[in-house]
């Protein structure tokens, strides 16, 4: 596809070269490995993959190679990877991940938020802990939206929270209730914060509002330290060991 910056952000992207044998780097996609482990073949080391092409029948398949990078998210390694030191696996378990949502408003003007004078809204009391316009990004042969009077996307932040002693257990509980909403709950909760944030401006829900799209991750950002529950000398020891 494109061979620049400019010519690359509208250029079609054909996913059906990337896998292919004559490439010197193959990107394999819909698979997920399950397992990962050392093994001896004729006398030489290499590293035996164990992955499930999920569109494929769920279908479970083979792969071994001299090395093996895991660029992965590190508490699953311990699952994947058999023959651990237990400290260690205990040590990447415990980088428990956020639940996040992201979520992109598409409105039909953004005239409120010009006569309230902002471009970015930080909730207090509210669902949504945050609400921005798009990025003003101009490049190649792509435009943002340049007048009030054109189309726009909203760009708005939920951290699902759940009050708990232990920090880890918190998120974890946090994450069940990320499944909990229908799409429904969400598209209430965009509504109402939006019409409170930008109401006085004549935000109009009903009639602004052209689309929702809802992105839920289970898994967002990286543990980081509480020290109310865990000193930071904690946490880099388990860095250490993991």
């Amino acid at each position: 596809p494109g061979s620049t910056m400019e010519d690359i952000v509208l250029d079609p992207f054909d996913l059906s070269k990337v896998d292919l044998p004559e490439n010197r780097v193959r990107i394999r996609l819909n698979g997920a490995v399950v397992k990962a482990m050392n093994v001896t073949v004729d006398g030489q080391s290499c590293v035996d993959v164990g992955y499930v092409k999920y569109l494929d029948n769920s279908s479970l398949h083979r792969v071994r190679a001299k090395h093996l990078i895991l660029a992965c998210y590190n508490m699953v390694i311990p699952f994947i990877v058999p023959g651990l030191p237990q400290a260690q696996a205990d040590a990447l378990r415990k980088n428990v991940k956020a639940p996040l949502i992201y979520t992109n408003v598409a409105v039909r003007n953004w005239r409120p938020w010009v006569k309230l004078g902002v471009h970015e809204i930080y909730g207090v009391n509210t669902f949504h802990s945050r609400a921005k316009l798009d990025f003003p990004v101009v490049l190649g042969g792509y435009s943002s939206a340049k007048t009030p009077d054109e189309p726009i996307i909203i760009h708005m932040v939920h951290v699902p929270a759940v009050q708990g002693s232990d920090p880890r257990d918190a998120l974890r509980l946090a994450r069940k209730t990320l499944f909990g909403k229908k799409f429904e709950d969400y598209e209430k909760e965009v509504r109402k914060d939006l019409t409170r944030m930008l109401g006085a401006g004549g935000f109009d829900a009903e009639k602004d509002i052209a689309s929702i799209t809802i992105n839920r991750w289970s898994h967002g950002y990286s543990f980081v330290t509480n020290t109310l529950a865990e000193s930071e000398e904690e946490l880099e020891k388990l860095k250490d060991v993991a």
